[in-house]
């Protein structure tokens, strides 16, 4: 009678700490919802394509998910033991897993609002602005005068792109590329495709929905 006693006690404890698990999907999803949300609502109110390095929001929320999972974690030892928490062991795994893997395909530069002709233009466009001469091939683009190759793909069907530059000793070449991009998409007339501003919104809402609700 005691051990069942000892038993409901415990589940009762758990339960009264099912906060942790909320918590835990909170920065979970909030560092991956709030930069969807914001690539959505920024392209739909311009109307106008976008590159962003999606890597300078995850740097943000990388050390805020590692410094609130681990609070959580110190508490729910405490005050659960380990059989408390290890589903929550394993669902703060998964999600540093995930960050891993989300952290290693956003290298270089994100574009949206984008068509193949619409990106194209922008990116011969910025080339020929910064006197940056090239050769194009099917897999790259090579920049002759200083010997690196970009790499860039669009998913027109999404209106979303990537590009990168395969030698990290020319960042700053990148950056000035994609900030003359902007610049050609903030000033040049050009077709768009919002699918992904617009599916972000609409994912965002149902996740802060459900977040709400659960």
């Amino acid at each position: 009678m005691e051990d069942l006693q000892d038993e409901i006690t415990y589940l009762t404890k758990i339960m009264s700490n099912l906060w942790m698990y909320k918590v835990a999907m909170g920065i979970v999803v909030l560092p991956i919802l709030i930069p969807t949300l914001m690539i959505g609502i920024r392209g739909v109110v311009t109307k106008k394509p976008f590159l962003v390095p999606l890597r300078s929001f995850y740097k943000v929320s990388i050390p805020v998910f590692i410094v609130a999972a681990g609070g959580l974690i110190f508490y729910g030892w405490f005050e659960l033991g380990f059989a408390g928490i290890a589903p929550l062991l394993i669902f703060l795994l998964v999600s540093g897993v995930m960050f891993l893997m989300l952290w290693m395909q956003t290298e270089g530069y994100s574009a949206f609002g984008v068509t193949d002709e619409s990106f194209q233009d922008s990116l011969h466009s910025a080339l020929n602005k910064l006197n940056l001469p090239f050769e194009e091939t099917i897999y790259r683009i090579r920049l002759t005068s200083i010997e690196a190759d970009l790499h860039a793909s669009v998913q027109s069907s999404l209106g979303c792109a990537q590009i990168k530059i395969m030698h990290p000793g020319h960042r700053s070449t990148l950056k000035s590329i994609v900030d003359a991009m902007n610049e050609y998409f903030k000033t040049v007339p050009c077709r768009t495709n919002m699918t992904t501003n617009v599916c972000s919104i609409i994912f965002s809402a149902l996740i802060i929905i459900t977040m709400i609700y659960i």
